[in-house]
């Protein structure tokens, strides 16, 4: 669970699920053969990687590891 103050990129009442992977860099690699659609490549951000991706209803899911 991570809690951030209100912005214009996280707005008040927003929810957004993230999982965590042993591997980002093979998760993220294996996108097109899972067909999943990336909005963000992994980025250090918060002390760690994170990518961010749609899920099959169009909210953005974030994924992180090393």
């Amino acid at each position: 669970l991570a809690l951030h103050p209100a912005t214009d990129e996280h707005p008040a009442g927003g929810v957004q699920l993230g999982f965590r992977t042993e591997d980002l860099d093979a998760f993220y690699a294996a996108r097109e053969a899972n067909g999943i659609g990336f909005t963000q490549e992994p980025t250090p951000m918060h002390g760690m990687r994170i990518a961010r991706f749609l899920d099959c209803e169009g909210a953005e899911t974030s994924v992180s590891g090393a």
